[in-house]
Order: C-alpha cells, then sequence, then structure tokens
C-alpha cells in the first residue's frame, strides 16, 4: 500500500472539489481531507470521497469532523474520535428501552474483486517442461496458496498478477519470480511468495457453512485460460475413505493413516480443468470453501467430478499467513 502521505499529497487537488458540508477527516501524521465515513469497523474505516471510495485502518485516523455547512458548524462540539463514534439511536416514549444499533454487516467481495485474488501461474520443471497452474492470493504481501504437485518439480515458479482498473499501480501485469515457503504432499497444498503488494486477496468461509446444495464457483486459469470463472454446487462432502483413495507413506513428509483417512474434500460439478490446481473454490460470499486440487476423469478433462480440499485445513496450513482483519473468528 502506498504511504498514507503519498496518498493524500497524490489526491490533494481533488479535495479541494470536496462538497463543503463533507466531514472533515484528520489523520494521525498531520494529514487531513474532507469526505463521508460510510462504514467504521475494528479494522477498517470506509471513506466517500467525490471520486469514489478509500480503505483507511483506524488507527490512521485520529478524528472526524463535522461537515461545515452552517446548520453542522452550530452544532458541531469538536472532534469526534472514530473509536468513539456510535449510529444515532432512536428516541423512544418513557419507560421504553433504547434498541441496539443493528450489528454492521461485514463487507463481501464482489466477484470482480475476487477475481483479481487469483494469479496466472507458469512452472518451468527442471527437466525444461512448462506447465501452467492458478494461486489463490490470501494477504495483501504477495502471499498465495496453490497445490504441491504444481511447484514439486518446479526449477522456477513464475506468478503472473491480475489486471486491475485504469489508474492503478496494478493496471500493467508484471511477472514475478516466487519462492516456496512451505509444501505438503499429503494435503497436496503449498505456500508461495513473490514479495510484492498484491492488488486483492480472499478471505475463508466458516467450517460450518459448507453443505450438499450449495452453490459454489471455481475460478483458475485452465489449459492457460487466464482467469475463468466457472459455476456449479457443492455435490458432496467426502473424506479420503469415503473415496476409496489409498493411504501411502511419503518420506520426509508425516500424516498417520487415521489423519489421512479423515481428510475431507468438497466435490462440484464446476468445471474444473489442468490449470485449475491451485485456485479457489468460493462460496456466495465470495469466499475461499476449498483449493482446486485434482478431477476424477477417464477423458483427461472435466465430467463434473471436481474436487477441492476443504477449508478448515487450508486454514491450518496457512495459519500465520492469513490477514485477519477479513477473516471471522
Amino acid at each position: 500500500m502506498i504511504p498514507l502521505m503519498s496518498r493524500l499529497a497524490l489526491m490533494a487537488l481533488l479535495f479541494s472539489a470536496a462538497p463543503v458540508s463533507a466531514d472533515l477527516i484528520r489523520f494521525k501524521d498531520g494529514g487531513k481531507l474532507r469526505g463521508k465515513v460510510l462504514r467504521r469497523s475494528a479494522t477498517e474505516v470506509i471513506v466517500q470521497l467525490e471520486f469514489g471510495t478509500m480503505s483507511f485502518s483506524p488507527d490512521e485516523i485520529i478524528a472526524v469532523e463535522e461537515g461545515e455547512g452552517p446548520a453542522a458548524k452550530e452544532e458541531r462540539q469538536g472532534p469526534v474520535p472514530v473509536e468513539e463514534t456510535r449510529p444515532a439511536q432512536k428516541d423512544v416514549s418513557a419507560g421504553g428501552a433504547v434498541p441496539e444499533a443493528p450489528k454492521e454487516a461485514e463487507d463481501a467481495l464482489t466477484l470482480q474483486d475476487a477475481m483479481k485474488a487469483v494469479a496466472f501461474i507458469k512452472v518451468v520443471t527442471h527437466s525444461g517442461g512448462e506447465a501452467t497452474a492458478t494461486g489463490t492470493i490470501i494477504n495483501p504481501h504477495g502471499v498465495m496458496l496453490t497445490n504441491h504437485h504444481v511447484i514439486q518439480d518446479a526449477k522456477t515458479v513464475f506468478v503472473t498478477l491480475p489486471l486491475k482498473g485504469t489508474g492503478s499501480r496494478f493496471k500493467d501485469p508484471t511477472q514475478y519470480e516466487a519462492t516456496v515457503l512451505k509444501s505438503d504432499a499429503y494435503y497436496d497444498l503449498a505456500l508461495i511468495d513473490i514479495h510484492a503488494k498484491t492488488p486483492e486477496y480472499l478471505r475463508f468461509a466458516q467450517d460450518e457453512e459448507i453443505q450438499v446444495g450449495n452453490e459454489v464457483k471455481a475460478i483458475g486459469n485452465p489449459l492457460g485460460l487466464a482467469v475463468t470463472v466457472s459455476q456449479g454446487i457443492t455435490s458432496g462432502v467426502r473424506t479420503n475413505r469415503d473415496l476409496g483413495r489409498p493411504y501411502k507413506a511419503i518420506p520426509g513428509e508425516y500424516v498417520n493413516e487415521r489423519e489421512f483417512e479423515e481428510m475431507t474434500w468438497i466435490q462440484t460439478d464446476a468445471s474444473i480443468n489442468p490449470g485449475n490446481s491451485g485456485g479457489p473454490m468460493l462460496n456466495t460470499a465470495n469466499e475461499i470453501v476449498g483449493i482446486n486440487t485434482w478431477i476424477a476423469t477417464e477423458t483427461g478433462g472435466s465430467v463434473g467430478l471436481g474436487f477441492a480440499l476443504h477449508v478448515k485445513h487450508v486454514k491450518k496450513f496457512a495459519a500465520g499467513y492469513i490477514r485477519k482483519s477479513r477473516q471471522r473468528d
């Protein structure tokens, strides 16, 4: 993210065009701007500006002063600290209770934003071969999930970030060479890092929300077609035991046979093909319910039997790299 003072300096000319009745927002480093605070939470403050919206962390803002229109100026009693601001309470008759303000709904990513959190991976193997796959971005610092089988024979892993809108520093696609942070053959997961800011990142769904029949989407790069979305339902939630997958000890790795048998997969009829490996399976709120990993097929292509590793395993594997501000407790 661009430092706060740089952001404010870049937009200084725009602020002068904001309506005079807009709130004055003061920042801890001395900066200020005019806009309307649309939403506050413990982790972010969303501000509406004349040209769009911006997100700030609460510790960047020290006060919000009400708009400077004539009526507002007479009523204003001084700066209102962000953390102390509360929604206005409704008047009630004598003896009545003051109703609590409704709990603020969480921001859900749009599908368009979710697509910005899916990267294109090209792998060059030690034998000189090439393959394509998908990366699922989980924080704004360049860390993403993919599959172990994607990187296990890799000499070099290249990542291309998705395009973002005009005027963004992510406008032009840039290829990065990734570092493998960790990998697990049993869960077929890997974490890689491009050591650069990423345009968007995804949050994880709650385990108990995954039910058969729920609508899901798979995003990835099937057969090299970048950022492709397919839609289907959760056809089943199955363990390795249910699927009859045999346990096999892997040198250098350790998962006991019981743990392996309980490993859980989300089955879907959403189209998944070679190149989708490592991409996210999303629910209707565009949260991760699994990482697309393998398909059952006799043709080499999708026949409606795709499998994503259950989010409960993914969250455990990625612990320590997940951006908390966009995750539910």
